[in-house]
């Protein structure tokens, strides 16, 4: 059985990459359950808190985010990073037989790491792309609202590009900053539309979309953006590829990774 344990599973990229996985796993016929601290991913997936799991000597293990203090007696154990500072690998006691990264400018970040690993990127979501006809001074604003995030600035270049509505889709994670930078720019032009799980109907509304983040290693609203057409203004912490690999194809990577064969 494979078993994804995450220290993190609020909602975020991280946690929606890990229940897409969890979910392309079983739906390939490998059994798989995702356990974690928070409630966002129960429900989202075959799911579990994290004070549920429990290990067996035939389990293959993937954790996120989280530090241990010995490598647990399981066949097989993958550290799944999502992170740059915030989780630095290289200054981390291994535990794990091998770290996933998500591409080379990941990897080349975590460089003072110095084992066994291998490079896997996230699994797209089935979104299609649709007219954008009417939408082109229509802006979007997609993640978590918070200073890492800086949507703020994302609120202002979409703005300055002249923009008409600039949509906010995303949960609140740090209030202060919120309300000192992020709502006082509220108004006719730009409405917070908190999270939205119908990721179609988001691209489906607006014609463009903005982001400044601070650190990001593989941004999931770039390869929307690119499932759907829709124009991407990112910032240097986006300049990675969106993956030409197909998700049958990370499914096996991930297989051979775990020693499935």
């Amino acid at each position: 059985m494979i078993k994804i344990a995450s220290g993190y599973t609020n909602r975020g990229g991280s946690t929606i990459a890990l229940v897409n996985l969890t979910n392309a796993f079983n739906a390939a016929g490998l059994d798989c359950t995702m356990y974690g601290p928070h409630e966002w991913h129960l429900g989202q997936c075959r799911s579990g808190r994290l004070e549920e799991l429990r290990l067996d000597g035939d389990d293959r293990l993937i954790t996120h985010f989280l530090a241990m203090e010995e490598r647990p007696a399981v066949r097989k154990v993958l550290l799944t990073s999502h992170e740059k500072w915030w989780f630095p690998v290289g200054k981390i006691r291994p535990y794990w037989d091998s770290a996933v990264f998500l591409h080379p400018a990941h990897r080349e970040y975590h460089a003072d790491y110095t084992g066994d690993h291998v490079l896997i990127p996230n699994l797209r979501e089935p979104l299609i792309a649709r007219s954008k006809a009417g939408l082109e001074r229509v802006a979007g604003v997609i993640g978590s609202i918070e200073e890492r995030k800086q949507t703020h600035v994302s609120i202002q270049r979409a703005l300055n590009d002249g923009c008409e509505r600039v949509y906010l889709f995303g949960q609140i994670l740090d209030r202060p900053y919120f309300d000192r930078e992020v709502l006082p720019l509220l108004g006719e032009r730009v409405q917070w539309c908190d999270y939205a799980s119908d990721k179609q109907a988001i691209y489906d509304a607006i014609g463009r979309v903005y982001h400044s983040s601070l650190g990001e290693v593989a941004c999931l609203v770039k390869d929307e953006c690119h499932s759907t057409q829709t124009p991407f203004h990112g910032n240097a912490e986006t300049e990675n590829s969106v993956a030409a690999v197909s998700n049958e194809q990370i499914v096996e990577l991930w297989r051979a990774a775990l020693g499935l064969g």
